[in-house]
């Protein structure tokens, strides 16, 4: 209880930045609120302090939670339970803030910035102007399906067409087998998330995208890799790398040295090649080993200690199956003939994201989605900020998030 007493204490030292991570009904929201009215007590004016919040819910709940210890402040009614006391000590500190600078907080409740992550997008992408992709009077709708298909049958239209996407269109429906209702189905999917994928098709030649892509291919590698060796035990291990490398035919085996992905020392070519040596297609364990795994007929020794560590193992179902993960890694690269397919891919959804603009336009309707890319627009980047973010910057001193994970 003193080590939560002392958390929650720190938490509230606004010269530092905090992230609370705290199980459910252990009074969170209400550390939030109490970090919301200190900061408050020390801005030159309240829109400084920016609260976020997940839903539009919790943005009222918050406010409204705000808005009531504060007025039982200005009423001096004080409090019995303790925790409630230092909300009250707080609040009290703003409205001596409140009196001081002459914010009118009761009257104007409004600029209490407490507003959802959508609301907050809204308001910065009003900035932009609509040819600019701002989103002027559009209706916000959540997933507006129907805009979604209607722009994914713009794109499918174009089959057979002299446009130039069509090659692309048609590339990309024989990955599928050349079946219309699944590449429907799977394009309509990725859109309502094009905020996670359209930054990165859109950010420079596609031989940079290629090598971001396999970067992020090889990341994946290594986390699935790294974390199938700490889950097999080392004597295995070990073991099964000696017998591996005894085979006479170890030293000719064709393996790939492209990548330079390991986990303690040992190559991922030399990790892959594990389960062909002692699993069989079905992922169970050998029965034999014989030249199909490398073994020749000088090997004897190396068959039979690979033959004694399946003995060893055999009932260990948590060896087997980790070992089977090794099987689903996928190459480090991409082909030549699988990078014109994702070239293909990458070519259609910018396009697609344009016949989604557009369907918007004519229906005057947009998503969360559009207008959070709107907001990142009206903003800049980091390294070309634009006079909106200079001016937030200037102006927005502490940023509070609540339900941040989501």
């Amino acid at each position: 209880m003193t080590f939560d007493r002392e958390a929650r204490s720190q938490a509230l030292d606004i010269r530092r930045s905090f992230i609370v991570q705290a199980p459910a009904g252990s009074g969170k929201t209400e550390l939030l609120i109490q970090r919301y009215l200190a900061l408050l007590a020390h801005v030159a004016v309240p829109e400084q302090v920016l609260a976020m919040t997940f839903t539009r819910k919790a943005a009222t709940e918050m406010r409204q939670r705000v808005l009531s210890a504060l007025e039982r402040a200005e009423s001096g009614r004080v409090p019995d339970e303790a925790h409630r006391l230092r909300t009250f000590e707080l609040a009290n500190a703003v409205v001596t803030r409140n009196r001081e600078r002459g914010w009118n907080l009761a009257e104007q409740p409004a600029r209490l910035r407490i507003e959802t992550l959508d609301a907050l997008n809204a308001r910065l992408a009003q900035h932009l102007s609509v040819l600019s992709g701002g989103i002027g009077g559009a209706n916000v709708v959540d997933q507006p399906l129907d805009c979604y298909s209607a722009a994914v049958r713009q794109m499918l239209a174009l089959l057979g067409s002299s446009d130039p996407a069509a090659e692309h269109v048609q590339q990309v429906l024989w990955a599928v087998d050349s079946n219309v209702a699944r590449l429907e189905t799977l394009l309509t999917s990725l859109l309502p998330a094009r905020d996670q994928w359209l930054p990165y098709l859109l950010d420079g030649p596609v031989d940079g995208l290629r090598a971001r892509m396999e970067h992020g291919l090889q990341r994946l590698i290594r986390e699935i890799l790294a974390d199938v060796v700490a889950s097999l035990p080392d004597g295995f291990i070990d073991e099964a790398l000696a017998v591996l490398e005894a085979r006479s035919e170890s030293r000719h085996d064709d393996v790939d040295n492209r990548c330079d992905i390991d986990v303690d020392g040992i190559p991922l070519a030399r990790w892959r090649q594990l389960p062909d040596l002692f699993l069989t297609q079905t992922n169970a364990w050998r029965q034999r080993l014989t030249a199909r795994e490398g073994f020749t007929r000088s090997d004897s020794d190396a068959k039979q200690r690979g033959l004694d560590l399946i003995a060893s193992y055999r009932d260990e179902v948590v060896v087997r199956e980790e070992l089977a993960r090794l099987r689903e890694l996928p190459p480090p690269h991409y082909s030549d003939e699988e990078w014109q397919l994702l070239a293909s891919l990458q070519s259609i959804l910018i396009r697609l994201v344009a016949e989604l603009k557009l369907e918007f336009a004519a229906r005057n309707t947009t998503d969360f989605v559009d207008v959070a890319l709107a907001a990142q627009q009206a903003l800049g980047a980091v390294d070309e900020p634009s006079e909106l973010l200079l001016a937030l910057d200037n102006r927005v001193q502490h940023i509070l998030v609540d339900e941040f994970q989501d």
